[in-house]
């Protein structure tokens, strides 16, 4: 429970499908393009805001599939169920750690630096 205030961030849809019509409406303002810089950066949100939305509604649509597919109760089909519920865990697994990473910052590109330190040749390795 301790990422739970992450986790529904993330999950709700119904505010970020709100927020990506506003996007929208925003963008089809014909003086939009009179400040570039507006233009430019409201575009770049609308692009990602898009994309995660996209990402999640198939996620969405992939579980609803995958347990359709299991409410069959065809064995026939238990090989192909449980590769695609793998397939799911490992997309949950990697956007749980996109969710961590989900801050205002954490796009932004950084700078990391090393520098030597004490303790001879070895350690300036």
């Amino acid at each position: 429970m301790e990422n739970f205030a992450t986790f529904w961030r993330v999950f709700d849809l119904a505010s970020r499908e709100a927020h990506l019509k506003q996007l929208e409406t925003q963008s089809a303002d014909p003086t939009l393009w009179n400040s570039p810089e507006t233009a430019k950066k409201l575009m770049r949100e609308l692009t990602g805001l898009r994309g995660r939305v996209e990402e999640w509604r198939g996620m969405e649509r992939r579980v609803r599939d995958a347990l359709e597919l299991a409410a069959l109760g065809d064995s026939s089909m238990l090989a192909e169920l449980e590769k695609e519920i793998a397939e799911i865990e490992a997309e949950v697994a990697r956007l749980d750690l996109e969710a961590l990473l989900s801050e205002p910052y954490d796009e932004a590109d950084a700078f990391l630096s090393i520098h030597a330190g004490a303790g001879g040749t070895d350690s300036q390795d």
